[in-house]
């Protein structure tokens, strides 16, 4: 159960992290610590994490989970804004921090409740799927913050 959920919470997030944030919110987001375009994507995460959960007792999850996104983001864009280091060093700490709140969240969820999910896909569909998601827009992503003087 928490594998699944894992995966469909990694899913959740390249797929609004990545895929549905416009390039335009990314540098818009880089210019103003608070701006509307952080509560579009960060609604765009709260969907993906509630509807990818398949669960319906996930939502103060998702909820949880957004929120902490919402606090993230923030506090890249004021360090981004008022710091020294390369946008690569607040891009990788950013993902860090997103991915180990998935990964707590969704452990203390099926720690605490057993998830029902409403469409039980297999794990190896699941992990397909991410790759999949990861090759699409994710991994030129991670491959440029990792070399950015290859742009």
């Amino acid at each position: 159960m928490l594998y699944q959920l894992l995966l469909l919470q990694l899913i959740a997030h390249l797929l609004g992290d990545f895929i549905f944030q416009p390039h335009i919110w990314t540098i818009q987001k880089k210019q103003k610590i608070v701006s509307c375009f952080h509560l579009w994507h960060v609604l765009v995460i709260f969907i993906f994490s509630f509807v990818l959960s398949f669960d319906f007792g996930f939502l103060p999850f998702a909820v949880i989970l957004t929120l902490i996104h919402l606090a993230t983001d923030i506090a890249k864009s004021y360090f981004q804004i008022n710091g020294s280091k390369k946008d690569s060093f607040y891009f990788f700490t950013d993902q860090l921090v997103h991915i180990l709140t998935l990964l707590i969240i969704s452990t203390v969820y099926c720690s605490y409740f057993t998830p029902d999910f409403i469409y039980n896909i297999p794990l190896k569909y699941l992990a397909i799927a991410l790759a999949f998601i990861f090759c699409a827009k994710p991994a030129n992503i991670f491959i440029k913050n990792a070399n950015p003087e290859l742009i």
